[in-house]
């Protein structure tokens, strides 16, 4: 549902008219998307591929036949580091719990969502450059789960979907909708309501 509903609002995509077709480095890379999850697992960079696999994002390089991890530490062990405090240094480490935690690549950046629900939830979407160099954290929510997500021509879109406690049988009230935030507009811009699904 997520993306039939990216594409029918893509008549307010911004400034810059890119027509129907898909665009390289601008469009959600739908075709790595796997049928079985919520989160997309890989991405094309302009450099080779990239993977999420548990906690870490590997690179698979053009024209090389081996996954190396997306690190621009020269003396870090990444994968094989022992040390519970250096492991986790690691520019490829990125915490998460949630198959819906993915990857996705943008206008040269990749991008990736991390789940962790130990005690309230919490989401926070990285981003670090193809040489895995600048590793950031662009955006951070807590109190409720995105489950699906998307960049799509300068837009972040995700599925909101909150539990409120409720004193009636029912036991809880769902919430779920769908909202969008430019990419670049994270921490200074209020997401827009894209759409908003029945409550049960």
């Amino acid at each position: 549902i997520l993306f039939w509903i990216i594409i029918t609002s893509l008549t307010a995509c911004g400034k810059e008219d890119l027509g129907n077709t898909y665009v390289e480095g601008k469009d959600h890379q739908y075709m790595w998307k796997a049928f079985d999850s919520w989160g997309q697992s890989k991405a094309k960079g302009e450099s080779g591929h990239f993977f999420r696999q548990g906690k870490y994002v590997y690179c698979l390089p053009d024209g090389v036949d081996a996954l190396v991890p997306l690190c621009s530490k020269v003396d870090c062990m990444h994968t094989d580091e022992t040390d519970d405090e250096k492991y986790v240094m690691c520019d490829a480490y990125f915490t998460g719990e949630g198959g819906w935690d993915g990857i996705s690549y943008y206008d040269g950046y990749l991008y990736t969502l991390c789940s962790e629900f130990e005690n309230e939830p919490c989401q926070r979407l990285y981003r670090i450059k193809e040489d895995g160099a600048g590793k950031e954290l662009v955006y951070e929510w807590d109190g409720w789960t995105i489950e699906e997500w998307c960049i799509h021509r300068g837009e972040f879109f995700y599925v909101n979907h909150v539990y409120y406690e409720n004193e009636t049988e029912k036991g809880a009230v769902e919430e779920l909708c769908v909202k969008k935030i430019p990419i670049e507009g994270f921490g200074t811009t209020v997401p827009e309501l894209v759409y908003e699904g029945p409550e049960d």
